[in-house]
């Protein structure tokens, strides 16, 4: 599995539709796309240390 986006896939969000990107310059296509993975891998490291901390104290409570 790829984990990273591309600039074709980000156009085909949902929550962009309003966004007009045929006028992007490449500059802010290159942004975006650096943006949006960003945002991802943070959102990634929040789900992975919330299910760390569950299994910590599941792990825990049972030993």
């Amino acid at each position: 599995m790829y984990l990273f986006y591309t600039f074709e896939q980000i156009k085909q969000f949902k929550c962009f539709s309003f966004v007009d990107f045929t006028t992007f310059t490449s500059f802010q296509e290159v942004g975006l796309t650096i943006a949006v993975n960003i945002y991802f891998v943070i959102f990634l490291i929040f789900i992975l240390s919330i299910a760390y901390k569950i299994f910590n104290r599941i792990w825990n409570y049972i030993f």
